[in-house]
């Protein structure tokens, strides 16, 4: 990990993560800037919708600029766990050490009954590790635990099983665009690559057919998920017209009264929709956490109705962080969302 580090270092990557940052800044002050010009301006409706054009336009290449801020994250993600392979000779090494310092944080987040201060120190260490920026931490535990074995080691072929969703399924590219570090899953793979190429052992070996295509079930869920924006479109319209234009939106008052209404009621029962078909009602089939993280066909709309039997342990003041803890024994009926 120390190498890893050393590669951003050597490839200046604070310096021109810093300057690239720039970029979606200026975007987001000029649209500040044009919105508040249209909104203190008191020249006729052309000024002020010339304003918000550009506001609009600023902001759109604001969000753009991030996506491609984030895509040169991952990238130099990745070239520093290539330094740290060719510094070290073994790729292998940054490998394990990945998986072995998520699975380190999340033992200790589970803690035991006769230590039970290994709680709040775990999440001091996760803390610590998550501000270093080395990986996603949560992403990077759930591979962990599917991969331990009962006996204190790493399973490999769990880990292959584990590894399938971040490799396979579509939502894992949509979850990594947003995300400033590419999934553990690839950077190992590609940390397997670089061994391999040096002749090296490869730490693990995802050499495992696809058995079918996900992207249909991603195109449904997809789908479902954007819904209520969809429905959402008129209402925006109908807002931005009656900002840019007040007497255009006030000649076509009678014809839009009719529009407002049916937006809402298209933008409610497209929430209902969604809702309705991501908590489905059915049999819920007892299963194991590992077992869940080991599933493909699954995402933050399509669930994984199951029974879970463990300890829940919360706070009777959710957020509130002074709240009493409510350790809670015994079946807990969830559904997995994979995020």
């Amino acid at each position: 990990m120390v190498a890893h580090e050393i590669g951003h270092v050597v490839h200046w990557d604070m310096f021109l993560m810093t300057v690239v940052q720039l970029v979606p800044l200026l975007l987001y002050y000029v649209y500040r800037m044009c919105f508040r010009a249209s909104s203190s301006s008191d020249g006729d409706s052309r000024s002020r919708g010339g304003a918000i054009g550009v506001a609009i336009i600023a902001y759109i290449l604001y969000i753009i600029s991030e996506y491609v801020v984030l895509w040169f994250s991952r990238t130099c993600e990745y070239h520093a766990d290539r330094f740290a392979g060719t510094v070290t000779g073994n790729p292998s090494l940054l490998a394990s050490a990945l998986v072995k310092i998520a699975y380190g944080l999340a033992r200790e987040e589970k803690g035991s009954e006769d230590e039970p201060e290994e709680g709040p120190k775990r999440r001091h260490n996760l803390d610590t590790i998550g501000a270093l920026g080395i990986f996603d931490s949560g992403a990077a535990q759930a591979l962990a635990i599917a991969s331990y074995s009962d006996v204190g080691t790493t399973d490999v072929d769990r880990l292959t099983g584990a590894m399938r969703w971040d490799l396979w399924n579509p939502w894992a590219k949509w979850y990594e665009l947003n995300s400033t570090h590419p999934l553990v899953a690839k950077r190992l793979l590609h940390l397997s690559n670089q061994a391999t190429h040096m002749g090296r052992a490869p730490y693990v070996e995802f050499n495992l057919t696809r058995p079918e295509s996900y992207w249909d079930e991603f195109f449904v869920d997809l789908g479902v998920y954007l819904m209520p924006l969809l429905a959402a479109i008129p209402l925006l319209l109908f807002g931005v017209v009656r900002y840019a234009a007040p007497d255009a939106f006030q000649n076509a008052f009678e014809a839009s009264i009719f529009l407002l209404p049916m937006s809402i009621a298209f933008f409610g029962c497209a929430l209902l929709l969604r809702f309705e078909f991501t908590y489905r009602s059915g049999f819920m089939a007892p299963m194991s956490v590992a077992a869940l993280l080991h599933k493909v066909k699954v995402s933050g709309i399509r669930p994984v109705p199951c029974q879970i039997c463990g300890t829940v342990i919360g706070r009777g003041i959710p957020g509130y962080m002074f709240s009493e803890d409510i350790p809670t024994t015994g079946i807990c009926r969830i559904r997995r969302l994979r995020h």
